[in-house]
Parts: structure tokens; sequence; C-alpha cells
């Protein structure tokens, strides 16, 4: 009976999805001028590393084809995908929150959809694969934390994340942050053979991240004023506009703040996964708005099971009195 719910829910949410793809005037998605300037011209795999938009142009380059091929406009078949990715950003986060909380599965099958569904609505198609993108990276390892797949299989799906998330220069160089600092912690399986993997990986893409961040730096002006000048494109604007006295004002809160979390975070070892996610989008959003909204992810799946072992809690303590 519960198979079947979940079953009917999943396939509830498939028919919205499809039904917003083709009627929805909420949700208008388009392909970004970086990737239509580039239509039509041939992938050069060696232009890699001297053009910025390649791995972008990469991602949506079967829709161009398929385009091309069927006499269909691009933006059409991009709506759609956009829809699909949306689909799986949500059973993403249904699954991964699955591994803290085993019940109410309907109930996070309606909650995801409906956050996701409104939040996109604010949402331009080129971040929606980033968010795909983002919360399969976090399945991901926690997949692999629980021993449901192996090294090379995580380092597999690592890339694909990568790929995803490439739509957006600092949504990249987030997944990169979370998994320099996952790879150091231990926190359900020991690492072992993971962490030589995951160096190989990094050293093989570390030609690709240096441009990325040179890329960005040089657009804000290069050097160390470049790097200060990034803030204004983030949630760091609030920083980059203060005096002088206030900026070192916040600075100390900063400090006080992380410190507290660093309590929480040797405290709520369960979370620390989710954790490691909130943290680096936090740090990724002082240089980016869109960066930082790839925290929503981790955020909204501890605040749903915080809230759901509170309804559990609460009814547990209501039985015990009614028995007693």
């Amino acid at each position: 009976m519960k198979m079947r719910s979940e079953t009917l829910a999943w396939f509830f949410v498939v028919a919205i999805f499809c039904f917003l793809s083709l009627f929805s005037t909420l949700h208008d998605f388009h392909l970004w001028p970086q990737v239509t300037l580039l239509r039509g011209t041939e992938l050069d795999f060696s232009a890699l590393l001297v053009r910025a938009h390649f791995l972008r142009y990469l991602l949506v380059y079967p829709i161009f084809l398929s385009a091309d091929s069927f006499g269909l406009e691009a933006d059409a078949i991009f709506n759609v995908i956009c829809f699909f990715m949306l689909f799986f950003v949500t059973r993403n986060c249904v699954k991964t929150t699955q591994f803290y909380v085993s019940k109410n599965v309907v109930f996070l099958v309606f909650f995801f959809t409906f956050l996701f569904l409104t939040l996109s609505i604010f949402m331009n198609g080129r971040i929606i694969f980033a968010f795909c993108g983002f919360s399969y990276f976090l399945l991901s390892i926690h997949q692999w934390e629980s021993y449901q797949i192996k090294d090379f299989g995580v380092v597999k799906r690592i890339l694909i994340s990568f790929f995803l998330c490439s739509v957006s220069t600092g949504a990249f160089l987030l997944c990169v942050i979370c998994l320099l600092l996952w790879s150091t912690i231990v926190i359900q399986r020991p690492k072992g053979r993971l962490r030589a993997y995951t160096a190989i990986l990094i050293a093989i893409l570390s030609p690709l991240i240096l441009f990325y961040i040179m890329k960005n730096v040089i657009f804000y002006g290069g050097g160390i004023s470049g790097l200060f000048n990034m803030l204004n494109h983030g949630a760091g604007v609030l920083l980059y506009n203060l005096s002088l006295d206030l900026a070192w004002l916040v600075f100390f809160n900063f400090i006080i703040l992380f410190y507290f979390s660093l309590i929480v975070f040797q405290h709520a070892k369960r979370y620390y996964l989710l954790f490691i996610f909130i943290i680096a989008s936090m740090f990724g959003g002082l240089f980016g708005f869109s960066t930082l909204s790839l925290g929503i992810i981790p955020v909204s799946i501890i605040s749903i099971t915080i809230f759901l072992k509170s309804l559990l809690l609460v009814g547990a303590i209501k039985t015990r009195q009614l028995n007693l």
C-alpha cells in the first residue's frame, strides 16, 4: 500500500511537470546568449581552456541538433528540458532526505515539488541545470557514504554533476569546494582510495578550475582588486559597500558566527554532509547570488528533516501519554 501511494504521488507529479511545461505562463525558460551566439559552430575540444563558454555550449549542443533536425524551436525544447531537470532536482532531494527520515515520502514528494516549482518561477533556465547537478552531487555522496555505490561510481556521478554545473562558473567552483571539503572529512565510510581518485580528478580539472577563476578575476579588473570586485556580484556586495569600521564589525561578527557554527557542526555529526554544502554555498554566495541560491537545496533538506522528526517526536510523546 505504501509503495502504491508513493508511485501514485510520483505519477501525479510527473503529470504536473508535463502540464506546466506545455501550458504554464509563469515559467518561461530561454537559452542564454552565451550559447545562442555559438549556435552552428563546430565543437572544438582544443578550445576548452580558451573559450569560457565551451562546456555550456557542449551541454546544450544536443538541443540545437534536435531543433535543426526536426525543425523545432530550440527554446521550446529547452523549456521542456528545464521541467525535466526540475523533476530530477525534486527526485534527488526526496531521495537524499530519505537518508535522514524514511517516513512521509509522499509528503516529501509534494513538498519538494511545490518548493522547486515555486522557486523556478524566479529562475532562468540556466541555473536549473546547476540545481540539478548540485542536487545530484549531494545525493551521490550520500549514496557513497551509505555503501550504495562504489568509489569509481561516485567519481563518474561527480563528473556528471560538474558538467551540469558548468553552466555557471560559481556553481562549478562551488562543487569543487564541496568535493575538497568532503574528501578531507571521515563521516561514515573511510575514504581510502577515494581520496586518491579525488586528487587525480582535481589534478585533471585543475587547468579548467584555474581558467574559470582567472576568467572571473580578470573580468572584474584583475589581481587582488579583481578578486574583491567580484564581491559586487554576490552577497559580498554588503561588505563591499560598507565603510571600513562597519566592514571590520561585520567581519568579527562573521568570525563569531563561524565559531558557533563549528560547535554545532561538532555536535551534529548526523548532518555533516548537509553542513558541508551549506557552508560552501554561503562562502560561494559572497561572489554570486546564483551560487548562494544553490544552498537552498541542503537548507531545505535539513529543515524538512528536523520538522518531520519534531512531528514524529511529538506524536510519540502524545501516544505514550495516552497509553499511560
